[in-house]
């Protein structure tokens, strides 16, 4: 319930600020992208029996794109995962890369929308025992809000889908909603 007035400052600021940009973003072809985003998420868990236990993961991921034709960019990207708390107590990294594209739809909003898919490897690296691969498939679906002809705000989701290639290895699917970030176009 604590989050809802957050969210209508958000929406506000982020209208506001799109309603003041008059010029549209340069999403043409030769155009660069620099941009990138921090997160910051809680897991708790809550056995039926035995304490519960509260994990933190905080991430980095930097991205750089390149526009090919008008309004469909090539990307390439990197990540860093920590997790920390007692939920995670061997404590372990996960630093990744990725390649993909992202096509943008001009629609006359004060918004861009957008998807795209990327393929990736990360690497989890544990404070003790061996290092681990999987290979991924993300589909980022969202949305830019021009702050003026060369930043925006870059708001969406994420779906992952993650698969081990250590033997035994299991699969995973994310549905994290509620990414942020910020990106520079010139």
């Amino acid at each position: 319930m604590r989050s809802v007035p957050l969210l209508l400052i958000t929406a506000v600021t982020f209208s506001s600020a799109s309603a003041l940009a008059d010029d549209s973003l340069q999403l043409t072809a030769g155009t660069m992208q620099l941009g990138g985003t921090m997160t910051f998420d809680t897991v708790v868990a809550m056995p039926s029996q035995g304490d519960s236990a509260t994990g933190f993961e905080l991430g980095l991921a930097p991205e750089f794109g390149y526009f090919i034709i008008d309004n469909l960019e090539l990307t390439a990207g990197a990540g860093l995962e920590l997790f920390f708390g007692d939920y995670y107590r061997a404590g372990s990294t996960l630093v990744g890369f990725n390649v993909g594209a992202r096509y943008f739809v001009d629609l006359q909003l004060p918004m861009l929308p957008y998807g795209g898919a990327r393929l990736g490897m990360s690497f989890n690296i544990p404070d003790a025992g061996d290092t681990t691969k999987s290979l991924f498939l993300e589909l980022p679906i969202g949305a830019l809000i021009p702050l003026n002809s060369h930043v925006a705000i870059d708001v969406g989701l994420r779906v992952v889908y993650a698969k081990s290639l250590e033997e035994g290895g299991s699969a995973s699917l994310w549905i994290p909603i509620g990414y942020f970030g910020v990106q520079a176009f010139f």
